[in-house]
Parts: structure tokens; sequence; C-alpha cells
């Protein structure tokens, strides 16, 4: 709840500051780059106050510092576990059961790094092994979890997906706008007076270029991000392997219940 509280306040505080820099910076620029022209009866110049002047242009900057501030959250959830890697969270090579349950009451009491995907996995595993005493039940568990892990990255990733779906579509709405105000201007082209007509044909062309720029930015943020979700999720599973599963294990207090159950499932068939 109180994330949320704060994302909100952030994304309003974004909203606000790209406004200010319009009105303090590019609507002055561009009215007097404008006013120019049409003093001297000319074509107003392809300026960077022009290119960004109009609101759909200020819309998608807008979601862009919106998307790299959600991508910044996202990232950073993932390198709270970079610290976790270097860990021992068995502190040996035999851990016993009661190991196990002190190892558990020191993960929850944990208020950093409680939620991060590398110790949830790692205390499904340990939960399980205390409750089932059994190696391929914790494994089963790890492997649950990292399911749960890659659904959720996948949700988180929704917000930033749609904002790149939606700064292309801003665009082409100016696009749209340009254009139909360039045909309601039509008759003052024929008479001879094309610079309204050539005004309303840069919104549609100024608009979609930003669009697409942006959009072009956002998607290579955008794999990024899913790029490192995927290492990361393959870092856990190796992780959890080779320094939990695999030392469980090898103690001799799991390894002989494993071969129990592995003797009474033959047994069986």
């Amino acid at each position: 709840m109180k994330q949320n509280i704060t994302n909100i306040i952030i994304f309003a505080a974004i909203i606000v500051v790209v406004h200010v820099i319009y009105q303090i910076v590019i609507w002055p620029a561009a009215e007097q780059i404008l006013a120019a022209a049409q003093q001297n009866g000319t074509v107003a110049p392809r300026h960077w106050a022009i290119l960004l002047k109009d609101m759909e242009q200020q819309i998608c900057f807008m979601l862009l510092f919106i998307g790299l501030y959600y991508a910044m959250i996202v990232s950073r959830a993932m390198n709270a576990d970079e610290v976790l890697f270097h860990e021992d969270f068995l502190d040996g090579s035999g851990p016993k059961r009661s190991d196990l349950i002190d190892a558990l009451k020191e993960f929850d009491a944990s208020e950093k790094f409680k939620q991060t995907p590398l110790l949830r996995t790692i205390r499904a595993a340990i939960r399980r092994l205390i409750i089932t005493d059994n190696v391929q039940n914790a494994s089963d568990a790890i492997d649950q979890t990292i399911e749960a892990i890659s659904a959720k990255n996948d949700n988180e990733l929704a917000v930033l997906k749609y904002i790149c779906w939606a700064v292309p579509s801003i665009g082409f709405v100016g696009t749209v706008r340009g254009i139909g105000a360039a045909m309601a201007q039509a008759d003052s082209a024929v008479a001879g007076d094309i610079g309204p007509m050539t005004e309303s044909l840069g919104i549609a062309f100024n608009s979609t270029l930003v669009a697409l720029v942006i959009s072009i930015f956002l998607m290579m943020v955008l794999f990024y991000l899913q790029s490192k979700q995927d290492s990361h999720i393959e870092r856990i599973q190796v992780f959890c392997e080779e320094k939990f599963i695999e030392r469980v294990s090898n103690s001799p207090q799991h390894s002989n219940a494993d071969d129990v159950v592995l003797t009474t499932e033959a047994s069986e068939a």
C-alpha cells in the first residue's frame, strides 16, 4: 500500500514537472519561432521546440519518464538479490532440522530481504523440507516458487508493455488531428496561403516522429528488463540447486530419508 502511494505521488510529480518544462521552455520558444516566421511570411524552420511543442509529444514524454521510473523499480527489485547470491544460507555442509528451523526464523525476521525472489525461493524450500523431510519435495517447492516468480515478473512488466503500446498510439492521434486540421485549411492553400496547412501537417508528422522514437527507446528498455529477469530466474534456480538441494541431499540425515522413500517406491512398483 505504501509503495502504491509513493508511485502515485511520483507519477503526479512527473506529470507536473514535464508540464512546467513545456510552459517555461518549449512553448515560449515555439511561439517565438512561429511569430518570427509569420512576420517574415515564411514557414517555421525545423527547430526542436517546433518538433516538441504539441500536446501529443507532451503526453509521450510524460509516459516516457513514468515508464523509466517503473523500469527502475523492477530493476531495483532484482538487484536486491545480488548480495544474497554470495551468502551461505546453511553455514555448513550437513544442516540439521534445528538448523533449518533457525534459518527459517532468521529469514522471516529479515524485513530488508524478505520479499526478494531468491529468499522467497529458499524459504519455500526450507519450509517444505521441514514439513516433509523429503529433498524431492523441497526441489518441487523451488520449481513451484520459480514459476510463481516468473508469472509475477510478467505482471510487473504489464504497465511498461502498455506504455510501449500507448506512446505510438498517441502519436497516431496527433497524426489524425494534424491531417484533419490540414484538410480543413485546403481552401486557403488553394488560394495561395499554404502556411496554415503546412503548420497542421507539421503537427501530424512531428507527433508521429517523436512518438516512434520514444517507443523504440522504451521497447529497448523492455527487452533489457525481460532478458535480465530471465537471467535472474536462471541464477536463482542454479543457486538453489547448488547451494541448497545438493548440500541437503549429501547430508546423512536427508540422504537416508530419501533412500527410504526410494526403497518404498521400488517395492510398490
